[in-house]
């Protein structure tokens, strides 16, 4: 039913336009570059590779940005109206073509053309938008008696033209200082430089069809005596064989041949650093800075992608959902900004990175596991069941207000103390007949310590605990800003004298001398005090050989990374700056993990040499 709709719906536009080339109903467009060669702006397009790069470049990255249907439920929340009709359009425009396709059109005309127009096709059943169909902008114009905005979208083409009211229709547009009903494509303000690179072009083909001979300039003697008839005929000949044909020039009675250094060719003229400049240039125009296609590393793609999407991309995106909520929500609400409804660009999707990275970074943020079983699995689109899988899994010696990770059976939290909880007695057999199996030995099972054999963290314990994981990392962060300060200074140093910058042996020494007493006093500190709460003890000679393994590896794990990102930095980008500033990213990192290793040993430790077996 509804394929028929669009067929009669889609009546008007098809009985304008047969599938020929269509009338330019712009006349503005016509530029005329090279003698009328590059005639309009969709000639330009296919025929100039900087313009053609370029917007193919932006076009393909915004096409993929996923259109949201966000309601404002209170000024921190917002909620994703993922199954109403307006998200379905956006998601899915066009049954003839592709999401992707479709918004990729949109965005070429739109950087094309400063301009874009699509007509809605309603639904006769509920007289609400379910296709949009793209207009190709030399299809159309802006037409009405209002100079301010069209009253109209004017669709001209060989079989005539058509008039649809411009509520039918989603028109976006850029600004044009004589026509505010219209835009002006970049391309018309690159007119004088797009023109020198096509003049560059046609010199060097006529290079090229010479048979690449250099230029050159002919001298005959003045004492000469005039030539004969036979000879000027020869000497012409010869002159036309060599340009026409690429056979040596003959040159008689004293002649000479000269280079003509004044001629224009492409070493002079800096052939290659000129088209370098039209692609920057264009970029410019487009509002890309230099530099954006050069090669990336792999250490700066997430700093790229970032810049890409939140710099870059944001304006454009921001345009068109702001003309997205005003000219396609008001099909569905009478004011949308008033009652908190939009189109916002999903670029948090695009910038939030890999699963690996966001793992990297909320994990230390958060402190515990934040993802269920459940979830994990449908990530990576494997089939879950219904047992425990969505409870999280929450590692049994975290505790937080007197709360532990392990659960009983509905996933109800057990509080230290009790059935091997966190800070409770460890599982351990059973030794009594109740538990005895088919053979009468005893199986494994749970022992019920006595309700005051251990208590809970009361909240100032959890406040003090908290204080004292918070100075340990700054005296790791501390100590190892000292250390890359120094790093760094004779990196840079020895890499000026031209010597070998990187001294792996000598950094890895000196990394693991700064890091072994760091872990040797925190894994002590929290080793006696949770000694103290489980009535044990802690002997920190016992963890020498331990821990100074452990910073052994530590440093040479973290000296590999940063030669790593030494061997990849450029001009733009040094790798020191975030370990010598505490509040630098990768320093802080650092400090986090060995903390919280050096930490976690103290505690398992403790447990192990008071007989609990670590658990």
């Amino acid at each position: 039913m509804r394929d028929q709709l669009f067929v009669v719906s889609d009546a008007r536009l098809t009985g304008l336009i047969a599938p020929i080339t269509p009338y330019y109903s712009t006349q503005g467009e016509w530029m005329g570059i090279g003698g009328g060669v590059l005639t309009t702006y969709s000639e330009i397009y296919r025929k100039q590779s900087a313009v053609r790069s370029i917007v193919d470049f932006l076009a393909g990255h915004l096409s993929r940005m996923p259109w949201k249907v966000m309601m404002r439920e209170n000024p921190t929340l917002d909620t994703h109206l993922f199954d109403h009709p307006s998200q379905m359009l956006l998601s899915d425009p066009n049954r003839w073509l592709g999401n992707q396709n479709w918004w990729r059109e949109f965005w070429l005309d739109w950087l094309i053309y400063d301009r874009v127009a699509a007509v809605k096709i309603n639904d006769p059943v509920n007289n609400e938008p379910f296709q949009l169909v793209r207009i190709p902008c030399v299809w159309y114009t802006p037409a009405g008696t209002n100079y301010w905005h069209p009253d109209s979208i004017r669709i001209i083409g060989n079989r005539g033209y058509g008039d649809f009211p411009i509520e039918q229709c989603v028109y976006v547009h850029g600004y044009d200082p004589v026509d505010p009903r219209i835009g002006v494509s970049p391309m018309e303000t690159m007119r004088t430089i797009l023109e020198e690179e096509y003049q560059s072009q046609m010199w060097r083909r006529r290079f090229w069809e010479g048979n690449a001979q250099p230029s050159m300039v002919v001298t005959r003697p003045l004492d000469a005596p005039d030539w004969a008839d036979g000879a000027r005929d020869r000497f012409i000949e010869s002159l036309r064989s060599a340009a026409g044909r690429g056979k040596p020039l003959v040159l008689e009675e004293g002649m000479t041949s000269n280079p003509n250094d004044s001629q224009f060719n492409p070493q002079t003229a800096q052939y290659i650093e000129g088209r370098q400049f039209t692609r920057e240039e264009v970029a410019r125009f487009y509002g890309l800075p230099k530099g954006i296609f050069d090669s990336q590393s792999f250490s700066n793609v997430l700093q790229y992608r970032q810049f890409l999407y939140s710099e870059i991309l944001t304006s454009p995106l921001g345009r068109a959902a702001d003309e997205l909520t005003t000219q396609l929500l008001t099909e569905w609400w009478t004011d949308p900004r008033k009652q908190g409804i939009r189109v916002m660009p999903g670029i948090e999707e695009a910038i939030r990175g890999s699963m690996s990275e966001q793992v990297a970074v909320l994990q230390p943020a958060v402190g515990v596991p934040f993802v269920t079983r459940e979830e994990a699995r449908l990530f990576i689109n494997l089939p879950t069941d219904d047992t425990d899988m969505g409870k999280l899994a929450v590692p049994v010696n975290y505790v937080v207000d007197g709360v532990g990770g392990t659960g009983t059976a509905d996933g109800t939290p057990i509080p230290p103390g009790a059935h091997g909880g966190p800070g409770g007695a460890p599982t351990t057999p059973a030794t009594g007949p109740a538990n005895a199996g088919d053979n009468g030995k005893p199986e494994a099972g749970p022992i019920v310590p006595k309700a005051t054999e251990y208590k809970a963290l009361t909240a100032s314990q959890v406040a003090q605990v908290l204080s004292d994981r918070e100075k340990y990392d700054e005296m790791h962060i501390t100590e190892l800003v000292k250390f890359f300060k120094r790093q760094a200074q004779a990196v840079k140093s020895r890499a000026g004298a031209g010597t070998k910058a990187f001294a792996t042996a000598r950094w890895d020494k000196e990394l693991a001398d700064v890091l072994y007493p760091l872990a040797y006093d925190t894994a002590e500190f929290f080793g006696k005090d949770t000694a103290d709460k489980i009535k044990g003890k802690y002997d920190a000679t016992h963890t020498v050989h331990y821990l100074t393994r452990g910073a052994e590896l530590a440093a040479a794990k973290i000296n590999v990374a940063t030669a790593e990102k030494l061997k990849d930095a450029d001009g733009r980008y040094d790798p020191f700056d975030e370990l010598t500033d505490p509040e630098g990213g990768r320093v802080n990192q650092i400090a986090t993990t060995r903390v919280t290793y050096a930490q976690n040993f103290g505690i398992l430790e403790a447990a192990r040499q008071s007989g609990h077996g670590g658990r």
